[in-house]
């Protein structure tokens, strides 16, 4: 894959074609429409490496885990190269282990053992590497639980140096430590990984020194941004989501050599991308989708702004007329496209206005609005893809799992010469086939085309909405 400095974005310039999938989640249940659903594989499996484990017991020699959770996603630099990771866990096996009596732990907590861990596709997402620990030494020593997690992987590249960069947040006491962020980088697409490295944070004065939990900030769970400056130079984004440091964006202009935060404050887990012509307000050349609503609009998101990147407007909610998404505990994915967005999200089965029964039907049993559900619909609650020309107004594009669906990162695979995906990489945790709880990481691929955007109208933005 090329990457090429066009505008305000770096572009990505291949030819590559949505991957022809096995066939959909179909024939398993008898109550699912697996035409409904579109191919998918299989990324992270949940009890992925777990055989020769026991309940007390964990095996120095095996990366074994029982759920994955956070998934995040990029391109490569190679053609067909797609990066992915995941917070990997193995809650059930610490809980005897080390006596531990936190919450949710038999059903993929986060802590206290938690790692980040890496696969590599080369062919556009058809097959993947095997499991690894990119931030540990592969041997047995390097694999044993040290009583320190790592969370929140964020992949960018720099088009420049050809480095991938990941950010990630360390955190020494697990359970009850603070956090510190960490950098890993490769420099071959993903093959090889430098050990983990506190980046260099400018600190005011002319003074730098490395990142500390008192000097630090918290990497967001979403990929980073490369961005052209009006200089020429190029700017590294990560998302930031609070610490000392807690703007929203994280940002380096020398190749990653230190970072600075001065800008707006973060306002929690979000995706964003670059924008496309009509899709921002003029003068707006980034946006960002958050579940910051999430405590006070749990249905919806909330859609910010920027000129500069690091100066963000204020947050307006998002409009997905009858479909509701569930923010709570399901952080949204964003990619640009030609004129528009596309954002994948947690669904809910019932639309908005009716309750949902514990049968899956909606609605109150003798009401006109009562319905049952449809072989075609999710289970509960699963992912979508929604379809925006504007980042408020949004539609149901289409329904991507049944079972479950939590959070979720969008990535272009080529782009035009704006930065709008042509073609786009979905990755979400959800649950399986077979009813198991969320856990498992899926992939989906995707070729944009203009009808996606319609029956959609852009919004006429006004003054007060630009506020910073």
């Amino acid at each position: 894959m090329t990457y090429l400095l066009a505008g305000a974005v770096i572009v990505l310039l291949s030819e590559a074609s949505t991957v022809p999938f096995p066939p959909s989640p179909a024939q398993m249940l008898p109550s699912l429409d697996g035409t409904a659903f579109p191919p998918y594989r299989v990324v992270f499996f949940q009890g992925e490496c777990t055989a020769n484990d026991g309940p007390k017991h964990i095996n120095l020699n095996k990366t074994c885990f029982s759920c994955f959770r956070i998934p995040t996603l990029l391109a490569g630099l190679t053609p067909g190269v797609i990066h992915a990771f995941a917070e990997a866990r193995r809650g059930e096996l610490t809980s005897g282990f080390h006596q531990y009596t936190g919450s949710g732990a038999t059903s993929c907590p986060d802590g206290p053992d938690t790692r980040l861990v890496y696969k590599r596709s080369a062919d556009d997402g058809a097959t993947w590497t095997p499991i690894k620990v990119f931030t540990q030494d592969d041997g047995p020593n390097g694999r044993a639980e040290d009583g320190t997690c790592q969370s929140q992987a964020s992949p960018l590249i720099d088009p420049v140096t050809k480095t991938l960069f990941v950010g990630f947040n360390l955190n020494p006491g697990c359970q009850g430590g603070s956090d510190i962020p960490n950098l890993a980088k490769s420099m071959d697409d993903g093959l090889r990984w430098s050990k983990p490295y506190a980046p260099i944070m400018n600190l005011g004065g002319g003074r730098t020194g490395p990142a500390t939990e008192k000097s630090g900030f918290l990497v967001g769970p979403t990929k980073g941004l490369s961005l052209k400056l009006p200089s020429g130079g190029v700017r590294l984004l990560l998302p930031g989501e609070g610490g000392a440091f807690g703007a929203a964006s994280i940002y380096s202009d020398d190749h990653g050599s230190t970072w600075n935060s001065n800008g707006t404050g973060a306002r929690g887990e979000m995706d964003w991308t670059v924008c496309t012509t009509g899709a921002c307000p003029i003068g707006q050349k980034y946006a960002m989708l958050n579940r910051g609503g999430a405590k006070t609009s749990p249905e919806s998101c909330e859609i910010q702004f920027s000129a500069d990147s690091t100066t963000w407007t204020k947050p307006l909610s998002t409009d997905n007329g009858d479909v509701v998404v569930g923010t709570h505990h399901g952080k949204p994915g964003l990619v640009a496209v030609p004129g528009g967005f596309i954002s994948s999200q947690q669904i809910m089965l019932c639309t908005r206005g009716l309750k949902q029964n514990p049968d899956n039907s909606c609605g109150s049993v003798g009401d006109a609005n009562y319905t049952t559900r449809k072989p075609s619909d999710v289970v509960g609650h699963g992912m979508g893809l929604l379809a925006s020309k504007d980042g408020v107004h949004w539609k149901l594009l289409r329904k991507l799992w049944p079972f479950g669906g939590m959070y979720t990162t969008i990535a272009a695979l080529t782009t035009d010469a704006e930065g709008g995906a042509l073609t786009y990489g979905v990755i979400f945790s959800a649950g399986t086939l077979g009813g198991a709880g969320v856990g498992t990481v899926y992939y989906q691929n995707f070729t944009f085309t203009h009808a996606d955007l319609d029956g959609l109208t852009a919004r006429a933005y006004l003054e007060p909405d630009m506020v910073v």
